[in-house]
């Protein structure tokens, strides 16, 4: 249902008149946008209800596998993932390296994909429950022939003296040039957060700095060349790998986002920007930010701060974490920002990107539910083609019938120079001007309509 009002969200805002809009996407999911003006600040948020059985949620890796291509190709963008999986809508995740592999802990249907950052904290999630933290992981790796080894690395990088194990939610293992490697068959499949699981050598491979990864399979790569730790091993080899992660209780949490740092604990502003890793110039500083939180009545908020434009600051930290406490959140956390922030919903890029286009990202958290089927048929948008500097346009969706779409079923997005959206329809244009392309979503599909908005003459952008 679409909501129009006008709220004061005081002490928390510090008396900010916000206006709102909350539209539905489906059973137990809802988009809500939000307009500070005295910031000015635009929030783009997803409420979910956990439980809801028409929608569920999902931590996911971009391309779905760790690993699918070098440096920038193992990214994606959200609207590319939600294609891929089949979600209805999602949101980015965790910090991550060149690599591309995510740097905080991943937990995905109850199978460990990326080991926990050290001091860094965790969220996650099961069909009732939900928790927020920090969590442990330690590893161990024996091998017949050789006897106990330690186990220092889990789906990344692989630095010098490490052991590194690469699973199958790999595409490859990625190697130094020297090094020794097994390929281990492995005797069941997946890897739950703790564990213990075996497999035999299926072959010893020496400097291979690729190594794909069959399903069923996993690669245990051990830098340089030392005869003594792995030159020994032979294939025919059995091999038992132990996990143990710590921090959550795995009966009832099948799904973990990592980021960092924390916002909220037990309904109060504990942002550990320090003990994470964290500069205060990054928590300072205003940026556009993405949150996840939950509140006591267990809804889960995904939210995203645009920043590093005109409409929109962005936000410090400590402001991201009063934004999580004015939607009721009791614990939160800050996942990556700046130019990774992205909420997508039915393949549309709902907030504006401070890059100007959406980022490829390592990670995001997904939601399946019901798409909507096409029942508009040949429908239009109507409004103004051509916006003055300064003079907003009010734009509606209608249907091959000639009747208007009722607002609370459309959901409004904007990209271009020109201007942006609101929720009712009002494209409100920038000084810069330019082309902007309007676009609305409803019924299970999307219109777009190209608005020219001519460039304010004299004076500063705002």
């Amino acid at each position: 249902m679409r909501r129009l009002v006008l709220i004061i969200l005081a002490p928390v805002l510090s008396q900010a008149q916000v206006v709102a809009w909350e539209k539905p996407v489906a059973p137990g999911l809802s988009y809500r946008m939000e307009i500070d003006s005295s910031a000015p600040r635009v929030v783009h948020a997803l409420r979910w209800s956990l439980g809801a059985p028409d929608v569920s949620a999902r931590s996911e890796v971009a391309q779905m596998r760790l690993f699918s291509g070098p440096g920038a190709e193992a990214r994606e963008g959200i609207t590319s993932l939600l294609e891929r999986s089949g979600a209805i809508a999602g949101v980015n995740g965790d910090f991550f390296p060149t690599s591309g592999d995510p740097l905080n802990a991943v937990v995905r249907d109850g199978q460990i994909l990326s080991r926990p950052f050290p001091g860094r904290a965790c969220f996650g999630w099961g069909s009732s429950v939900s928790a927020a933290g920090l969590l442990d992981w330690t590893g161990s790796v024996n091998i017949s022939s050789i006897g106990d080894q330690s186990l220092t690395g889990l789906n990344e990088d692989v630095q010098p003296d490490r052991l590194v194990l690469f699973t199958d939610s790999c595409a490859e293992a990625r190697a130094p040039a020297k090094n020794i490697s097994l390929l281990v068959k492995m005797d069941t499949l997946g890897f739950t957060p703790s564990g213990v699981f075996k497999g035999q050598v299926a072959s010893v491979l020496r400097n291979n700095t690729v190594i794909k990864i069959p399903q069923g399979y996993a690669v245990l790569v051990r830098p340089g060349d030392d005869p003594v730790k792995f030159g020994v091993v032979m294939q025919g080899d059995t091999v038992s790998i132990t996990m143990k992660t710590t921090g959550m209780d795995w009966s009832k949490v099948d799904n973990v986002i990592g980021g960092g740092p924390m916002l909220l604990k037990g309904g109060a502003v504990a942002i550990d920007t320090l003990t994470a890793g964290f500069s205060k110039s990054f928590a300072d500083t205003r940026h556009p930010r993405t949150a996840i939180g939950r509140t006591a009545k267990g809804d889960l908020w995904f939210i995203t701060v645009d920043g590093r434009q005109p409409m929109s600051v962005g936000a410090s930290l400590e402001e991201l974490a009063k934004i999580m406490l004015s939607h009721g959140c009791t614990d939160a956390m800050n996942l990556d920002g700046g130019g990774s922030t992205t909420l997508a919903i039915f393949g549309q890029v709902m907030n504006r990107p401070s890059d100007g286009a959406e980022r490829k990202v390592a990670n995001g958290v997904l939601f399946f539910g019901p798409k909507p089927a096409n029942a508009l048929g040949q429908a239009v948008i109507q409004g103004p083609a051509t916006l003055d500097p300064g003079v907003p346009g009010g734009y509606r969706l209608v249907g091959a019938d000639g009747k208007a779409v009722p607002d609370r079923e459309v959901l409004w997005t904007a990209i271009g120079t020109g201007g942006w959206v609101d929720q009712s329809g009002t494209l409100r244009p920038l000084d810069a001007g330019g082309p902007v392309i309007v676009r609305a979503t409803a019924r299970g599909t999307t219109i777009s309509l190209t608005v020219q908005v001519k460039k304010k003459q004299g004076g500063p952008t705002p």
